[in-house]
C-alpha cells in the first residue's frame, strides 16, 4: 500500500527530470557517433530524438509509478502480478510510442521539416525496448519501496524501544521514590525517639540534637529526588546523623569512617549507608567498658565500589535472607540496589569471627549521573 512517505516530492521530481535529461544528452552522443559513421553529421536531430524519448518516459512516470507500487509481488500472487505488469508494460509501450512520435512530428513541423512515421513498424520496433525498460523501472520502484518500508520499520522499532526505555525509567524512578518515602519517615521517627529520650534528662544535649536534626533534614531535602549523590555528600549526611546519635550515647558510641582517595569521586545511592548504621546502632549492646564500635569504609576495587558497615554487636541470629526481611532499613537498601543496578550490585551480611556483623554493599564504580542505567 502506498503511503505519503512513498510519494516523491516536487523537489525529487525535479531531480528526476534532470537525470532523464542528462541521460538523453549522454546517449545522444553515442547515436551521433553512429550517424557520423553513416555520413550524417546532424547532431541537433540526434539530441532531439533522444530527449523526446526520455522526456516522454518522464511524463508517463506519475501514472505508472503509483500503479507499480500498488501491485507488489508476493510468493502467492506472482503469476497474477506477472500478467498484470505485462499488460501494463504493453500499455506503457503503446502510450510512450504514441506520445514520443507525436511530439517529434509536432517539433519537426515547427521547424518546417518533414517527418513521417510508419506507425506499425514503430510500435513493433519500440515495444521490445519499452517492455524491457518497464521491467527495469519496476525493479527500481519495488527496490525503493522495500527500502522505504525497511526504514519505516527501523524507525518504528527505534520509537518503540525509546518509549519502552522511557517507561522503564519512569517505573524505576517511581519505585525509588516509593522506597525513599518509606525510608524517610522511618529514619525521622527513630531519630525523634532518640531526641525524646533525652528531653527530660539533659535539656542542653536534647537541644543540640534538635539543631543537628534540623540540619540533617535540610540536607535530606536537598538530596531528595536524586537517586545517586556524591560519596562526600553521603558522608556529610552520615556525620550529621552520627552527631545526633553520639548526643544520646556519648562515649558509649565509637565510630570510624574511612574512605579511599580513589573512592571519593564515586556516586552512591542517596542515604544508602544511614539505614545500615542505624540498624547497627539499634542492635548494639553497650555496657561499662564496652563501647559500641562501628566502622564505615568505602573502597574502590577495580570497576566496583565497596561500602561496608562493621559493628561489634551480637551479629545475626538467623540466615541473612530472613534477617533482611525483618526491618525496613535492610529491606529497602537491597531493593534500591536492585532497582538502580540490577545484577551489577549485591548486598552481603556476614557474622565476623571476632563477633559482630559486617554488611557489605558492592556496586558499580560510577562518577557521573549519566552512568546510572
Amino acid at each position: 500500500m502506498e503511503t505519503n512517505a512513498d510519494r516523491l516530492t516536487l523537489k525529487s521530481w525535479g531531480y528526476l527530470f534532470l537525470a532523464f535529461t542528462a541521460a538523453g544528452v549522454l546517449f545522444s552522443y553515442s547515436v551521433h557517433a553512429e550517424d557520423i559513421a553513416r555520413g550524417n553529421y546532424d547532431y541537433p536531430t540526434a539530441l532531439l530524438y533522444e530527449l523526446t524519448g526520455y522526456w516522454t518516459v518522464f511524463c508517463l512516470l506519475p501514472v505508472f509509478v503509483p500503479l507499480m507500487q500498488r501491485l507488489p509481488f508476493t510468493t502467492s500472487n506472482w503469476v497474477r502480478r506477472t500478467l498484470q505488469h505485462f499488460l501494463l508494460a504493453c500499455l506503457f509501450g503503446f502510450l510512450h510510442t504514441t506520445l514520443m512520435y507525436g511530439v517529434r512530428i509536432a517539433l519537426f513541423k515547427l521547424m518546417n521539416q518533414a517527418y513521417t512515421v510508419d506507425w506499425i513498424e514503430s510500435y513493433l520496433m519500440e515495444y521490445q525496448k519499452q517492455i524491457m525498460g518497464y521491467g527495469i523501472g519496476l525493479g527500481i520502484v519495488h527496490a525503493w519501496r522495500n527500502y522505504l518500508a525497511e526504514r519505516r520499520k527501523e524507525k518504528e522499532r527505534a520509537e518503540l524501544e525509546l518509549k519502552s526505555s522511557q517507561l522503564e525509567t519512569q517505573l524505576v524512578q517511581a519505585r525509588l521514590q516509593t522506597l525513599e518515602a518509606q525510608l524517610h519517615p522511618h529514619f525521622l521517627f527513630n531519630t525523634l525517639n532518640a531526641v525524646s529520650s533525652l528531653m527530660y534528662e539533659d535539656v542542653d544535649r536534647a537541644d543540640k540534637m534538635i539543631a543537628d536534626l534540623s540540619r540533617l533534614l535540610r540536607l535530606a531535602l536537598e538530596g531528595s529526588g536524586n537517586p545517586v549523590v556524591p560519596l562526600n555528600k553521603e558522608r556529610e549526611f552520615l556525620v550529621l546523623y552520627l552527631e545526633i546519635m553520639k548526643g544520646r550515647y556519648e562515649e558509649n558510641l565509637v565510630v570510624d569512617l574511612e574512605t579511599d582517595v580513589e573512592a571519593e569521586a564515586a556516586l552512591v545511592p542517596n542515604l544508602i549507608t544511614q539505614p545500615l548504621v542505624e540498624n547497627a546502632i539499634k542492635h548494639l549492646q553497650t555496657g561499662p567498658g564496652r563501647p559500641a564500635e562501628i566502622q564505615v569504609t568505602a573502597k574502590r576495587r577495580a570497576d566496583s565500589l565497596v561500602l561496608s558497615v562493621r559493628d561489634n554487636g551480637p551479629g545475626l541470629d538467623a540466615d541473612p535472607e530472613t534477617c533482611m526481611q525483618r526491618g525496613t532499613g535492610l529491606t529497602n537498601t537491597k531493593a534500591r540496589l536492585q532497582t538502580l543496578y540490577g545484577e551489577k550490585a549485591r548486598m552481603e551480611l556476614v557474622n565476623l569471627p571476632t563477633g559482630g556483623l559486617c554488611v557489605t554493599l558492592t556496586l558499580p564504580f560510577q562518577t557521573a549521573a549519566a552512568d546510572v542505567n
